[in-house]
This record gives structure tokens, C-alpha cells and sequence, in this order.
């Protein structure tokens, strides 16, 4: 029974992984869609924005927030620090979620661009 349940968190926790892909995808797509900018901006934009959130999961690497005795009518909560990483650990994690947003906000981006162009040329 524990191998059952073992194998279901793997495939619920690929199920996460896939959909933060694929929000990621969705997002980018729409930003493009929608913004009226030139298309390098756009690109320069969604390349900021994943080094952003890049950063920001490096630097939170190995910290939580303990939501048990948090206050429900003002939130908060301690952070507590389960280990300290090491800076080539933060660098990896930084490394490893640029590259996994990246590429799909970019085909993203790239996908929106064309049906930006697509629809104002049917337009015309």
C-alpha cells in the first residue's frame, strides 16, 4: 500500500511540474498577445522576468514559511531555515529554474508574436 501512495505523489508531483510549465507557456503567450510593444521588448521582458523568478527561488533555497500558529485575521507565519545552502546549490537552483521557464515562455512569446502579426494582417 505504501508503494501506491509513494507512486502517486511522483505522478501529482509531475502533474505541478508540468502545469507551472505550461502557466508559464500561457502567460508569456498572452503578454504577447496583448501588449502592444515591439516584439525585442517583449522578448527583453519575459527574459527579465524568468531571471527574476530565478533569483527569488534561489535565494528562498532551503527556508519555509510554518503557517501553524500563524494569525488567520493578519497571516504571517515564521520562516524557518532548514539548512543553509551553499552558493553553488543557489546557483544550480537559479540554473535550473531559468532554463526550465525559459523555454517555454519564449515559444510562448514566439507563438503570441505570430498571432499578434497573423490577426492585425487578416484585419487589414
Amino acid at each position: 500500500m505504501e508503494n501506491y501512495f509513494v507512486e502517486l505523489l511522483k505522478a501529482g508531483s509531475l502533474f505541478l511540474k508540468v502545469g507551472i510549465i505550461l502557466i508559464a507557456y500561457w502567460l508569456a503567450n498572452e503578454f504577447s498577445l496583448k501588449s502592444k510593444k515591439p516584439s525585442w521588448k517583449i522578448y527583453l521582458h519575459t527574459f527579465f522576468v524568468v531571471i527574476g523568478l530565478a533569483i527569488i527561488s534561489a535565494y528562498s533555497l532551503g527556508t519555509y514559511t510554518d503557517t501553524s500558529d500563524y494569525d488567520p485575521m493578519f497571516g504571517g507565519g515564521n520562516t524557518v531555515v532548514e539548512y543553509e545552502p551553499s552558493t553553488q546549490q543557489q546557483i544550480q537552483k537559479a540554473l535550473f529554474v531559468f532554463i526550465v521557464l525559459i523555454v517555454p515562455s519564449i515559444i510562448g512569446v514566439h507563438k503570441g508574436i505570430n498571432d499578434r502579426t497573423e490577426s492585425n494582417d487578416n484585419t487589414k
